[in-house]
């Protein structure tokens, strides 16, 4: 299908012709109206003439009602009357029933003539008494927008456009009083009068921009791998992303393409995420969107991501970098000294490159404004010294034997170890090298090595040298000549190492954290803004304050400004938690963009409804849309969930409509199925019951949390087997579990813990884009257990309280929830639980990992050796009764029954001390 659309009549057909043809459809409808009418002893409300477009509806509707209602394509068939036209037909063949063939008469005109103008409608009784006129019968599904569909849309359309819409919307009720003809004219003067033909034409412009906006997602659908990957989902969201960061459908469109190249992610759910924080990071910093965004998608690429929510703790920490070092018109040449750093290291080293460490230093360099240590210069020299220690020194074996006494010794790695620390460069750290989701560590695990007690250090090896050779150096000039030496740098480069100490970064995280402030919601566009606030004195917060101020809604002002008056802290808290609401100053060049942007995709989203009924273009008089407005994470995620809804619906609206054309044709009008025409009605009962089951099913699962599988549109309603149900494997699960079972069983994680450091420090190894992945099965469910032991010292020690938590309402059913696990362990959901009883986590935790998926993903680490009580560490104990009754040979009992009651430790392994 072309670009634009073209609609030539006089050009090419001869007019007189037409007025033939159209005053045969004319008479054709007002005669066969009056026969129907007479039949069903109702009036009939005839046109005065006929259009071209309602000559092609006509046509188009009688081959639709063809092809939805199979009893009367039958009957067609069956009388030798198939290829006849509607006005053709000879009814008398069709039913021999006079009342049963005036109804099916009246049914088909209806459907047929839908938009034309032409109708029935029942007259009132004489005197106004007397016998109540037969009900209309059911109506048909409508083929196509007609008039009074039209006019829902005009009338909605111009009262959205205010006071002039609203006078537009009257004088348009007031056309259609006199007929459909007559408000269609008087609604075209009045497009033009108020500018919208204009408007009009524009969309037409951009029906070619929409359809390949439609074919984009779709290369973009398979390139994320195409199944479980919703095609209007994917629309949607990145949509909403572009109105964040205020970029046109197709600019979007071409980030979500980058993203996904760039880092290799198929994490379709979180693309617009990603795309919201790169692209709103390039917009805070005066940065090209496309370049941001390619930082971002490389950073995920490398490791140091793995979500969107890693994504947007980067940007905080590259946006207080920039910041701190005062570089902001080489904001592009940090972020591309960042990026260049990790993907080197990364590849070296094999292990993610310290991102955040190479960051702090390089502020420190730039931020001293050193000649010569622009962010190119200082990234230069870093990169040298990176790669001295990756070489273990560059000072010969002395320099070696001094790096394996600072790095090595001091940490209690054998000489092995310490090379591989080394090697990971000036930015690598113990916990980098040998901690959780390290290559180091699956290797250890497949051979039985123990893990270094250097995996509890974050320390690089820069500052680890910097301070041994200060150390060890009390003469300065000696310390250069060595620094010199051991880096092969010069002395001048070695000087700017010794004077310039790196920056230390993660205040601005901290910042947002204390004020609350929730990373999802924030605004990716104001992390300039952000970083100067968390770190600037009083002229910085009170300029933020000017720059603010018109964004504020009053209560928003009233409270900034008691903060103001409180004190430099109370207002920089204050500041913070508004601009990451906000965003960047609003000034006249971003509105202008914005508007531009968002008028441009205003008619996109017309041309869009355009593209899938252009035969109907006629019908479609107005499409106006109002400000737009979603600009967070959240918002795109929303998005997300909207869209997999919209699929689900249409899915089952598409079966719905199919289903009841097919019995419409089936039953009289007061919805008794005619004779033989029963295996039909039946037929179509079942199949709307099976969309409906469907339907349910699928938002069942987009509650939960997995993406509905697509299918085709009524091609079989069967229940979709268990073993489709299953996810395929995904990086770093365990091979025992892969692509079996639910999630949690999966992931050896009962209780679906989030991936994060929280997770890392419970031994996780890897992420399936969002829930950690643990080594096993005992070391996911000591992590669960760990969870609830935590919530118990901090005081979270109810059902309601702990699932609160854990499952929060803004994703989650969770009373439903609270309430399910409550009942199972036997109290109420506000009722206090003892979470230092082993006892009592054990049955919790299986409740949870039931409830998120298998409660056999779940095993309970009971404590080895010892005896305990309840609230008191070591193994747990279990009671045990049992009755005792002595019987003689013959099965007769000799003595009362014995009760026997102990309580014993936990089990222990064969030959083990108890």
């Amino acid at each position: 299908m072309g670009g634009n659309v073209e609609i030539q009549i006089g050009a090419k057909l001869d007019q007189g012709d037409i007025d033939k043809a159209l005053a045969v459809l004319t008479r054709q409808l007002n005669n066969l109206g009056q026969a129907i009418a007479q039949q069903n002893r109702v009036k009939f409300n005839p046109i005065d003439k006929s259009t071209l477009t309602d000559l092609q509806k006509v046509t188009a509707q009688f081959e639709s009602l063809k092809k939805i209602s199979g009893g009367l394509s039958q009957r067609l068939k069956a009388t030798g009357q198939g290829g006849a036209g509607f006005f053709d037909i000879d009814w008398t063949k069709m039913y021999d029933d006079a009342g049963v063939r005036a109804r099916q008469m009246r049914k088909a005109f209806e459907y047929v003539s839908a938009g034309t103008g032409a109708g029935f409608y029942s007259p009132a009784a004489p005197g106004g008494g007397g016998a109540r006129p037969p009900s209309p019968p059911p109506p048909l599904p409508q083929p196509s927008p007609g008039t009074a569909w039209g006019r829902r849309v005009a009338s909605s359309g111009l009262r959205a456009m205010g006071p002039a819409g609203g006078v537009a919307d009257e004088a348009l009720s007031a056309g259609l009083s006199g007929g459909a003809m007559a408000g269609l004219a008087g609604l075209a003067g009045g497009l033009l009068a108020l500018g919208i033909g204009k408007a009009i034409g524009a969309v037409k412009e951009k029906i070619g921009a929409a359809q390949n906006d439609l074919i984009g997602y779709d290369t973009l659908k398979r390139t994320l791998g195409d199944v479980n990957v919703s095609f209007d989902a994917l629309q949607r969201s990145l949509h909403a992303a572009s109105d964040g960061i205020d970029v046109t459908y197709q600019e979007a469109q071409k980030l979500g393409t980058e993203f996904a190249k760039i880092s290799g992610s198929n994490d379709a759910k979180s693309l617009a995420e990603e795309v919201l924080n790169g692209g709103g990071f390039g917009r805070s910093f005066g940065v090209d969107p496309g370049q941001s965004n390619a930082f971002f998608a490389q950073m995920r690429q490398s490791g140091v991501t793995h979500s969107p929510d890693d994504s947007r703790r980067l940007a905080l920490d590259i946006g207080e970098a920039i910041a701190k070092s005062g570089a902001f018109a080489k904001a592009d040449e940090m972020m591309q000294a960042v990026a260049s750093y990790t993907a080197q290291q990364t590849r070296m080293g094999l292990t993610p490159g310290n991102a955040t460490g190479f960051a702090g230093a390089l502020t420190g360099l730039v931020g001293s404004h050193t000649p010569g240590l622009d962010p190119a210069g200082a990234a230069n020299l870093l990169s040298r010294v990176n790669s001295s220690f990756a070489a273990g020194g560059n000072a010969g074996e002395a320099g070696q034997n001094y790096l394996y006494m600072t790095l090595g010794k001091q940490r209690g790695l054998n000489p092995i170890a310490a090379r591989m620390l080394m090697e990971q460069g000036a930015f690598g750290t113990g916990a980098g090298t040998f901690g959780a989701g390290s290559l180091f560590q699956r290797w250890a695990q497949q051979n039985g090595v123990a893990v270094p007690g250097a995996v509890g250090s974050s320390e690089t090896n820069l500052d680890s040298t910097l301070k041994s050779l200060r150390q060890n150096y009390a003469n300065p000039w000696l310390r250069l000549d060595a620094m010199s030496n051991m880096f092969g740098i010069n002395h001048n480069q070695a000087m700017a190492l010794d004077a310039i100490n790196p920056q230390q970064l993660g205040g601005l995280q901290r910042a947002l954290s204390a004020s609350g402030v929730d990373l999802s919601k924030m605004s990716s566009t104001g992390i300039s803004a952000l970083a100067q606030i968390a770190s600037g004195g009083r002229g910085v917060l009170n300029s933020q304050t000017k720059d603010l101020w018109g964004q504020l809604s009053p209560d928003e002002a009233k409270r900034l400004d008691a903060a103001g008056k409180g004190g430099d802290e109370e207002l920089r808290k204050a500041l913070l938690e508004l601009t990451a609401k906000h965003g960047q100053e609003s000034t006249e060049g971003e509105r202008t963009r914005k508007s531009i942007q968002d008028m441009d995709k205003n008619f996109m989203d017309a041309a869009g409804k355009m593209v899938g009924s252009l035969n109907d273009m006629r019908d479609v008089m107005l499409a106006v849309f109002g400000r737009r407005g979603m600009r967070t994470a959240a918002d795109a995620h929303k998005a997300v969930i909207e869209g997999q809804r919209q699929d689900v619906a249409d899915r089952y609206n598409e079966r719905m409509k199919k289903a009841q054309a097919s019995g419409s044709m089936s039953v009289d009008e007061y919805g008794r199925t005619l004779p033989g025409q029963e295996a039909t009605m039946k037929a179509a009962q079942a199949e709307m019951n099976a969309a409906k089951a469907e339907r349910d099913k699928a938002l069942r699962e987009i509650e939960a949390g997995d993406t509905p599988a697509s299918s085709g549109q009524g091609a079989n309603s069967a229940a979709l087997p268990a073993w489709a149900s299953q996810s395929a494997s995904f990086p770093g699960a365990s091979p025992a579990v892969a692509g079996r079972g639910p999630r949690n069983l999966r992931n050896n994680n009962p209780g679906n813990i989030e991936y994060g450091p929280l997770a890392l420090s419970l031994g996780a190894t890897g992420s399936d884009g969002r829930f950690a992945i643990f080594p096993d099965q005992k070391t996911g469910s000591a992590a669960l257990d760990a969870l609830l032991q935590r919530y118990g010292k901090q005081g979270l020690n109810t059902t309601a309280g702990i699932i609160g938590k854990w499952a929060p309402p803004s994703e989650n059913n969770t009373s439903s929830y609270a309430a399910s696990v409550a009942k199972a362990l036997g109290v109420g959901v506000n009722d206090k639980l003892d979470l230092s009883d082993p006892a009592v986590r054990a049955k919790l935790g299986a409740e949870i990992a039931r409830f998120e998926g298998a409660a056999s993903a779940f095993t309970h680490p009971l404590p080895a050796g010892g005896s305990s009580r309840a609230g008191q560490s070591g193994s747990q104990d279990f009671n045990f009764t049992h009755e005792v009754v002595l019987r003689d040979t013959k099965g007769q009992q000799v003595a009362p029954a014995s009760v026997v009651s102990t309580r014993v430790g936990a089990p222990t392994a064969f030959g083990s001390a108890n």
